[in-house]
Order: structure tokens, then sequence, then C-alpha cells
């Protein structure tokens, strides 16, 4: 008979298996549901829950896990393997959109640590997607009952601990596209871009995993052990293997307007800015030594300077190797009492790969007699300026380090996760039961910063002289303060020595470690034996009481070279730290039904939870949380639930040292340029002087610099969260239909995260906003706030305002046994409309409403609807065909993006994509399961004004399918 484990008992599926037992059959035995700490005898559930199985890892070909819930509409993109510019080397969930850090990660309804120490966030690296049995998805009131960081909700991985008999479970894949973009391929031709690679078919990126299983029943069944160990390679992927992400497309303002390739002024041959004026240089090809003053672009609009295609050497999927290996054991002591563990170890390295490092426009100091120098050459930077050659000149150099390597950051993460514990019967008091249990977790970071350059090396170099012999010599070798300096001469094209390039190359390297020790215990029961049920009911109440403490240790420790931010691709420097919090909880949940069997109240139970915290960083606060199921009849089920809820801080949004980044503003600096958009007197509210105003340099590529870090004057957020829904299934001729319907309504203020630098920029140059003002801080020389480190917006973690977010979520499922033994068919559908999400970045400021937009202050794609939908066909003849949709709706560019109507930026488009999958069954003791996820080689939509972070090769490689189609055969052995 067609069937799916936890149909719509819970609501809300997304389950293409057919599994074996009935459709609204109920489970024999009590047993604990996500969402709750109360056995039940079903699976009752006040919040909607999405679950998946085993069976959709596998006919997905999914080996990462974050991959297969990045589809669902509910999940926003986190972290994860398609990211290289800002990569923590850890693949996170974020649910609803409300940050990584605020969707909780369980095993077995216990909680997962910090996977790293650069994010406070759970690593789904270290799941092992062949012994998962089911993933649980709630998004809804669940903080109470877990902890209040659930504030968006918690995703909870089952895992096989049953198992018995030994298995391999092999899979390989590999993706293959074939570009053929043609407006891309023309604007790569044009800029000499277009490598060979990119005029036909790429097949890469092979990934292969192994898991070996073993299981083992003992003592007459009481007891069982599960172990496993397993193994992942991904190969890389570079940008320049797809035509759509070979450069960083620019252009197309206007309807029809040309894209082309743009890039980074840091680039091959050097740009140089005069600090005083805001001219622009580049070496002339022709002479190879003498400077020519350029624009950035020319009368047609196109580029007039030779930008840095920072694309090309860029990864678009990091290379990985991956091992686990863990156990699982139970065994039953008998009177009903068990004694359980399970130990968990991953290590995970992963490279992430950029562009080749340089001298991303310091403020130098130049040697005026610097013999490098073309007389030319000096008269610009020294003598027109009244400068001898016994001084130095102010001058800004982009350079790019051709003749190094690309950088590399390598990241290796080395976790293990203990649980040991006890539970049964409370002997004290029939029909209550205990369980008592201790967790330990940690995560180690090593982390290596290679192919990089120094910042104080690269300034001894040009200040160079001549020795008696008129030899290139840097004044601190004459002076005794660096006499392993070389000269560098980037004032001539060809001109950097080996000897040179040894000399500024550098590396760092940054380790932490985050540790987390949790002790639990709960007693748990029901009130039947003590005759409390209430008039109405007969059922009686259920509740859990627990206690439970919770302990972070933490550090980071970045070395010498960071620490003085010595690193040129780095930025700032950073700075270690460390600490101890805890965090004592009690908390008690409560079920009490209310009717049953009643005319139009089949079953009508109230719901309700509670947690007190006492934090010692932020003292004592409370989550709560009620709700409610009306089961109408055997047809219809309504529920409802709300919570309010308090998070307090984290280790990084607390103390994570200060960094240069970058920020995206596609509209630019309004006031650089000679033609500024701002008035001087606007312009004047966020630094800029008389004397720099009209000669602030544009910035081509769009990235500005921000100061990051964590603050310690953070409030905890306070969110408040309502969900409303229902349920119908089995109506009279379509008994194998089920549905779902729930409104969301989550509202988090004081909510932790950053000024958007963007925002503040312009609050502070069109409105005079002092609290933007504050935080820009303009070059004192060129008033820039992207050539030199002297200028930027500061974005540190702050109490915004608040986030509000609201949608519903519809889930439908149908299946149905074919005639003639055809086997069964089975169609499900969950979709996400979102109706709002609002950011406020201060108290009482300017509101943005996100949904249907991306770009700079909104960030990645907010698609009002998304759905995943699939088809199954399970025969009678050991052969399967599974079909699944995966849509995206499309977004607009929002107005921080300044776009025209027409243009290429205007419209990220819908993005569809079809996967198909077969699977047989008909090999003694094997399962074969070959597919392709997105059959039809669709590109992902582009913009221009995607650049760094969640943004990656021209798209958003962590939200649509960026490598193209993906094939892969996996077989499962039993023995």
């Amino acid at each position: 008979m067609l069937s799916v484990k936890k149909i719509a008992l819970i609501g809300v599926v997304v389950v293409p298996s057919l599994c074996s037992e009935g459709v609204y059959a109920q489970v024999p035995e009590e047993i604990i549901v996500t969402g709750t700490r109360i056995k039940q005898s079903n699976l009752l559930a006040s919040s909607p829950v999405t679950s998946l199985t085993n069976e959709d890892i596998a006919t997905r070909g999914i080996t990462r896990v974050e991959d297969l819930i990045n589809e669902l509409p509910q999940v926003f993109a986190g972290q994860g393997s398609n990211i290289s510019n800002g990569a923590t080397g850890i693949a996170t969930v974020d649910l609803r959109g409300l940050g990584a850090s605020r969707t909780l990660v369980l095993i077995d309804g216990r909680r997962m640590a910090s996977g790293t120490i650069n994010q406070i966030a759970p690593d789904l690296n270290q799941i092992p997607a062949a012994l998962v049995k089911n993933i649980d998805v709630l998004t809804g009131s669940v903080g109470a009952v877990y902890g209040s960081d659930a504030l968006a909700g918690v995703v909870n991985f089952q895992m096989e601990r049953d198992f018995e008999g030994l298995r391999l479970d092999a899979q390989i894949g590999v993706y293959q596209h074939s570009n053929g973009n043609e407006a891309i391929q023309t604007a790569l031709r044009s800029s000499e871009n277009l490598a060979n690679s990119l005029k036909g078919n790429q097949l890469d990126g092979a990934t292969k995993d192994f898991t070996l299983i073993y299981g083992h029943n003992f003592r007459n069944g009481n007891g069982n052990i599960t172990a496993y160990l397993g193994y992942r390679d991904a190969k890389e992927i570079l940008q320049s293997s797809r035509d759509y992400s070979g450069c960083p497309i620019r252009g197309g303002g206007i309807a029809g307007g040309q894209i082309f390739c743009g890039g980074s002024l840091t680039n091959a041959t050097g740009t140089f800015s005069i600090n005083t004026d805001g001219r622009l240089f580049t070496i002339d090809p022709t002479t190879g030594n003498t400077f020519q003053q350029v624009s950035l672009t020319d009368q047609a609009g196109l580029p007039s300077i030779n930008f840095y295609n920072f694309n090309s050497a860029t990864h678009i999927q990091r290379p990985d190797k991956r091992y686990t290996i863990g156990l699982f054991a139970h065994y039953d002591l008998g009177y009903r009492d068990e004694v359980y563990s399970n130990l968990m170890y991953a290590t995970d390295n992963s490279i992430s790969q950029t562009a080749p490092s340089g001298n991303f426009f310091s403020s130098n100091l130049v040697s005026c007699d610097n013999p490098f120098l073309s007389n030319q050459q000096r008269d610009i930077i020294c003598t027109s300026k009244g400068l001898g050659p016994n001084d130095t000149a102010n001058l800004s150099i982009g350079r790019r380090n051709i003749e190094g390597e690309p950088r590399q950051t390598t990241l290796q993460h080395k976790s293990y996760r203990i649980v040991a514990g006890l539970r049964g019967d409370f002997r004290l008091l029939e029909g209550l039961e205990y369980d008592i249990s201790a967790q330990f977790s940690s995560a180690k970071l090593d982390q290596e910063f290679n192919n990089e350059v120094s910042i104080r090396n690269i300034q001894n170099a040009l200040l160079v002289t001549t020795d008696a012999n008129g030899i290139p010599i840097c004044d601190s070798v004459v002076n005794g303060t660096d006499l392993a300096c070389v000269p560098i001469n980037y004032f001539q094209i060809g001109g950097v020595t080996q000897s040179a390039l040894d000399y500024i190359s550098t590396r760092g390297q940054q380790n932490g470690r985050y540790k987390q020790t949790i002790m639990l215990a709960t007693i748990s029961g029901s009130l039947e034996n003590y005759g409390i049920v209430v008039p109405g009911a007969s059922s009686s109440a259920k509740f859990v009481l627990g206690g439970e403490y919770r302990k972070d240790d933490y550090f980071f420790n970045p070395d010498a070279a960071l620490i003085s931010g010595d690193i040129a691709g780095k930025g700032m420097a950073e700075v270690g730290f460390s600490g101890v919090f805890d965090s004592l909880e009690t908390f008690g949940e409560l079920q009490i039904p209310l009717l049953e069997n009643r005319a139009y109240a089949k079953n009508l139970t109230f719901k309700g939870a509670y947690r007190y915290a006492d934090n010692s960083l932020a003292g004592g606060n409370s989550t709560y949380s009620v709700g409610g199921i009306w089961q109408i009849n055997d047809i219809i089920r309504l529920r409802g639930n709300y919570q309010r809820a308090l998070r307090v801080a984290n280790a990084i949004e607390l103390f994570q040292s200060k960094s240069l980044t970058l920020f995206n503003s596609s509209a630019g600096d309004p006031c650089a340029g000679s033609s500024p958009t701002a008035t001087l007197s606007q312009c004047a509210n966020s630094g800029v002087t008389f004397a720099q105003y009209g000669n602030i340099a544009i910035n081509p590529t769009g990235q500005f610099n921000a100061i990051v870090g964590g603050s310690t004057n953070l409030n905890p957020e306070k969110s408040d969260t309502f969900t409303i829904g229902g349920i119908v299934q089995g109506m009279g001729n379509f008994d194998g239909f089920s549905a779902s319907i729930d409104y969301f309504d989550i509202a988090v203020n004081d909510f932790i995260d950053t000024a958007q630098p963007i925002q503040s920029i312009n609050e502070c140059v069109f409105n005079a906003d002092p609290f933007f003002c504050d935080l820009i801080k303009r070059d004192p020389n060129s008033g820039s706030l992207w050539q030199s480190e002297n200028g930027f917006v500061e974005a540190k973690k702050i109490n915004t305002g608040s986030l509000f977010t609201t949608g519903i979520d519809i889930n439908a499922r149908y299946e149905k046994e074919l005639p003639s033994g055809l086997g069964g068919l089975s169609v499900s559908l969950t979709g996400t409309y979102l109706i709002n999400r609002i950011t406020q970045s201060i108290p009482n400021g300017p509101k943005k409403n996100c949904v249907g937009l991306y770009g700079d202050l909104c960030g990645s794609p907010s698609q009002r609807w998304r759905h995943i939908a699939s088809i199954n066909w399970q025969t009678d003849h050991n052969f399967d065909a599974h079909i699944n949709w995966r849509h995206f709706a499309d977004v607009k560019a929002d107005i921080g993006l300044n776009v025209q109507t027409g243009s290429f930026d205007e419209n990220l488009g819908a993005a569809d994509y079809f996967d198909l999958a077969f699977t047989y069954r008909g090999l003694s003791d094997a399962t074969i399961r070959v597919g392709v996820n997105n059959i039809f080689d669709k590109e992902p939509p582009l913009s221009t004004s995607i650049r760094t972070s969640a943004g990656n090769g021209n798209t958003y490689p962590q939200v649509y399918d960026a490598l193209g189609r993906f094939l892969f055969a996996r077989i499962t052995l039993d023995y």
C-alpha cells in the first residue's frame, strides 16, 4: 500500500519517497517528535514541520546535506561550498533569513555546538548524509523547548541508531556545462578573457563519497551499536570554467546597453593615484616606463583602463576533503532503564582561492630619488609638487602581484561530539520517566593565508636610493633597519624581479577553538495515574520539567603578521580574544487535552512551554510559548502558536576582532567624481573638505572599505513569533490527499546586526543623520572610502532596529495506487509565499521591505514565491522514477543599485530547475541510483551588481544552480 512516514499528521510534508506503512497509520508506541520533548502516540504539532527522509537524500544525489536543505523554500542560503571570498569553511542553515545564529541545529533532539570560532553556527559538514534517517525542519515557536537562540526554528537530524548488518554506500558525481552565452562571450572576447575552456563543454567538480556502516544487535536485542566511517572528496571549480562567471561583468545600465568585462583597478601593471588631486595614472604600454593619465570610462561608457579580471582564479566551488567516524550505542539495563551514548568526529579540509594579492591602494611613501622612476614619472609625483630628491611623495598604488600565485586560504576544521546518558522509569512516582545526559563538543579551526604580500615590506621596497656604484638599494638597508630589503620596481612593465617578489611575499596563520559542555536532566510523564483529567477529555495532561547547564569556552589566536595588519589581502589588524560564559536554564512543557471525541472537536489540546535562562553575560531572561491544536474531525485540523523569546549575543557578536572588509555600492559614493551627485554641503556631512570636493576618485568596482567587529555593548534581542494554520486530509474520494497552509509572523526587535554601510552613507550625506555620520571615516588626504585603509565605513555589531517577516507556507500531497500492477504514484508540493521581510537599521529609523528584491541593501534574493514539487513513481518491478521541480520567482534590484528600467540588472529572472533520478532494487543486496540534477543545464540569473560574500561569479551560487548539470551514480550494498 502507498504511504509516507510522518505524513500530514505533522502537517507539513515534502517527502517524495514511497514507503511501506499506511498513510494515516497511528504510531504504535510513544515517541518524541521535533518541536517537543513530550512523548506521544501521535504526531500532533502546533507548529509547521517539514520532514525529509534518507530517500530524498539518495535520490537527489546529495553528499552535502546543506544543499538539500537550501532547496526548501523556508531556507535562505547560508555558508557553503560555493562561497570563496569570505568563506568560513563551514556549512550553515538559515531559516526565514534571520541568520544562521538564530537557527538551532539538533541531532536527535540535542543541540549542536558551533562548528568554528569565526562564525557561531553549527557546521552541517559534521553530519554524515548516509546515516541520516530523517530531517525535520520546524520553523515555528520552539525557543522555550530547545533554547531561546532558536528564534527562527530548528533543524533536527534524526540518525540511524539501530542498524544491523554491513552497508557500503558509494557515490560519484560530476558537473557538466555547455558554455554558450553569446553576450558574455562577446565581452570576454573583446577583453581578451575568452579562454578555450569557455568556448564549449566543461566536465569538472567531481565528487566522491563513501560511507561504511556496521551495526550489531547484542544480548538478545537488548542493545545495539551502529558505527560508521565516511570519506568525501570534492574537486575545485574555477569561475574561469563558466563563461557567465569568466569575468566580472559590468555595464548594461540602460535598455540594450552593452555589457563588458570589468574588474579591479589593482591590476597587472599598476594604477597610481595622486592623493592630492584624485588623478589616476597607469603605465603607458608603448614606453613601458612612463605614466599616462586615464579616466575610468570613455565617451561611450566603456572602460578606458585595464581592469584586472579577479574572477579567473577564484573558486566557484571550493575543493574539500572530509573524513567522518562515529558510533551510536544503547543498551537496555532492564526495568525500562537504558544507557545510551554516541561519538561523532569529523575533520574537514577546504581551500578558498581568490585572485592574487597585491598592493591594494595603500598610502605609500616613494623616494623622489628612486632610480626606477623615469623623469616623467618623477615630475608628476615629485617635481610638480615642489618636492626635491631628498623628499618622499605620497602615492596610492594599486598593483596586482601577478608574479605570485593566487591567494589561498586553507581552512581545516576538526570537531567531535560526545553524548552519554541514562533514561528510564522514575520509580519514585508511577508513570514518570527521567533522562539524564552529558554532552561535550569541540570544534577547532586552523587557518592559513598563503601567497600574500607584506604591506611593511612593500613600503620598505619603495623607499629606494642608489649605492656608490649606482645600484638601487633600499633605504632600510642603508640605515640598517631591514638588511633583507630588496627594491621593487612597480614603475616599469616587467620590472618586478624574483628576489623582490620573495622579499614582499608573506603568509599568515590563525587558529581557534570553540568548546561546549551541556548537562541536561528531564522528568516527563502523564498525570493519568493520578486521575487528573479535564472534564470533556478522556486523556490526561502530559508534561516535561527539566534543567540544563551550558558552558561555552572559546579562544581565537591570530599570528604576529595578522595582529600587526601587515597582510595586504586581509586589510586591517586582527586581535585575538578568548572567554568563557555559561547559562543555567530551567524549562517546562505542558500538554492538556481539553476536549476529545466531541462534536466538532475530535481533539482540542492546549500546549504551553516556558524557559528561564540565567546567562553569565546577560543575566536572566524568559522565553515562553502557548498554542493549541483543534482537530475538528478526521479531515480538518487547525493549529496555532505564539512565542516570546530573548536571544543574548554570542561570542562572535560580542568579541570579534576589528577587521577590514569590502561592501558593495553599485550607486557608488555620491561625493566622488568631478561632478558629484551630492552638493558640497551634503558631502561635508560625511567629512569631505572643500579641497577634496570634485577630486575624489570614482570607484569602478563598486567595492568600498568597511570595518567590522563585535561589541560588548549589545542588548538581548526580543522576538515575537506567531503561527496559525490548518490541515486537511483524506477527503472522500481523495483519501490519498493531504494539504496544509500556515501563516507565520516573526518580529525581532533590537536585532543584532550591522548598519548597512551604503545606508550609512546615504543617510549621512542626504539627511545629515549624526548617528550615521559618526560611522563614516574618510581618508584625510583623498576623501576616498576605498583608495586606502584610512577611508572606511564602520559596520561593527550594534542593536539595530528590527527585522520583521511574514508569509504563508503551503504544502500538498496526493498519492494513488495505479491499476494493473503499475505500482503507485505520489505528487507533492511545498511552497512559501513571502509577504514581508522588513529591515530597520536603527531604532525608529527608516524601514525597508526586501520582498522581491536583491542588491546592496537587501543582500541575497528574497523571492516572493519559492516551491519544490515532486512526482514519484514506485513500480512493482523494483524500479522507481523521481522528478523534482525547483522554482525561484524573479526579484528586482533594490533602490541601492540605482538601476534604470530595462537595464541588465533590473531583474534576476525566475529560475526553474528540473531533476530526474531512477532507482533499481532488483539486484541481490544492492540498490542502484542514477540521476541528473538541473537536466536542462539552465544558467543562473546574472547581474553586474553582485560582487562579494554571498555573491560569487556574477550570481548567488548558494541560491541558484551555478555550475550546470550534476550527474551522479550511487550504489548501496547491504550484507
